[in-house]
């Protein structure tokens, strides 16, 4: 049974012309955009979650009052990871804590200055899943002066040499042993950082035993939910107990768990040393990119209206002979279909093309899992959902002309 043929949808095309190259170039210009917008929000959306126990990892924040009015801070100090997980052994399977740092870091002759250089505990890539390119999550950080590189800066500093067991020096004064690579990231995280070093390194410093020295995060590893509700309770206890003796009239803050899930786009945590998203963002972009498609939609039905009466003779002649309405409509969705496609690949060509200088202009960092079947329900969501709001009525106008006017 006929349906659709393509040939006769592309000969028709053809003979369209400049109706045709105007349509098929609104569309490419449209869709670009929306594929841009797409993958921006799929980003966003999958920062941390990698991390093979994302569900059962807590950031502690403090709770602060002003006014009468709480607020969240996102800075605690050392003792507190140690003493959760002495008070709570039942409920906190391991703690892990960070802060980020700068310094200048050399290498023979090489100096640069480091914005991103990230203390925390031996356990970090156990605790967390950044992949390594080389190096065991469970010594790599054993000891205190091991360090480890991302990709880029052991290029940026020892080229095409091998870097395992190169020393660096940090602010003229600590040396490191590079002892492993960080592989990228399948996608972003609230944390940033180029350096990894144990900071059993400033263990002897006195802010590691100072309760109100908080400059780092604090991560707790908690099996189910239930235990982490039930650990929520108990935190006016731990506060009384670690704290009355600094505060007599009472525990000075409160404290709650956040889920690592919800880190990135929490950005009302006051003092806080995280990369940070914007959810409201996110919603407006995935408004943007349906404007645009209706836009683009709608200047491909005013210029198929405007054709249809050049066409008009053309419908006529097949009713006369004996052709359906049914096939009409089917006939002319496919043309409208067929410049779709064409415009999807020419978008996804630009795309490309255009990624590296968008990706640099815009700071952006895209990550297209190619293996990702969402992407190609995605597309093809798209396309069907064009093809309906921008192919139907003309469709159904065309195949509605009467031959006998």
């Amino acid at each position: 049974m006929f349906i659709f043929n393509p040939l006769h949808a592309i000969k028709s095309l053809v003979k369209q012309g400049a109706s045709t190259a105007i349509n098929i170039a609104g569309f490419t210009v449209g869709l670009f955009c929306v594929v841009f917008l797409y993958f921006y929000i799929k980003s966003e959306l999958s920062v941390d979650q990698f991390h093979t126990d994302k569900d059962q990892i807590y950031r502690v924040l403090r709770i602060g009052s002003m006014n009468e009015e709480s607020y969240d801070i996102g800075v605690t100090s050392a003792p507190f990871a140690p003493a959760l997980k002495d008070d709570y052994s039942n409920n906190i399977q391991s703690v892990c804590r960070t802060f980020l740092e700068r310094g200048l870091v050399a290498f023979e002759d090489q100096k640069f200055y480091e914005n991103r250089i990230l203390f925390t505990d031996a356990n970090f890539f156990t605790f967390f899943s950044f992949p390594l390119k080389s190096g065991d999550p469970e010594t790599i950080l054993k000891n205190p002066n091991n360090i480890v590189l991302s990709q880029k800066l052991a290029t940026k500093y020892f080229g095409s040499q091998d870097p395992l067991g190169k020393i660096l020096i940090l602010d003229n004064d600590s040396e490191f042993i590079v002892s492993g690579i960080m592989e990228k990231a399948p996608a972003s995280s609230h944390l940033e950082f180029d350096m990894v070093i144990n900071m059993e390194v400033l263990q002897g410093a006195s802010f590691f035993t100072n309760w109100w020295s908080n400059f780092m995060s604090t991560y707790v590893k908690i099996g189910t939910q239930a235990e982490a509700d039930y650990l929520a309770t108990q935190f006016p206890d731990f506060i009384l107990k670690h704290f009355e003796n600094d505060n007599p009239i009472g525990p000075r803050m409160g404290m709650r768990l956040e889920p690592l899930t919800e880190i990135y786009f929490d950005k009302d945590v006051q003092y806080d040393m995280v990369a940070h998203g914007n959810i409201t963002n996110i919603y407006i972009l995935g408004i943007v990119a349906l404007a645009i498609l209706f836009i683009a939609s709608f200047n491909y039905v005013n210029l198929s209206i405007a054709q249809s009466f050049k066409r008009a003779k053309e419908v006529a002649l097949r009713k006369v002979l004996g052709g359906e309405k049914s096939r009409i409509i089917l006939q002319i969705l496919g043309e409208s279909l067929t410049i779709l496609l064409v415009a999807s690949l020419l978008s996804l060509a630009l795309f490309f093309f255009l990624k590296p200088a968008m990706a640099n202009y815009f700071q952006l960092d895209f990550e297209m899992n190619w293996s990702d079947s969402n992407i190609y329900l995605f597309f093809a969501g798209i396309i069907l959902l064009t093809l309906l709001v921008s192919g139907l009525y003309p469709a159904i106008l065309l195949a509605s002309f009467d031959p006998n006017k």
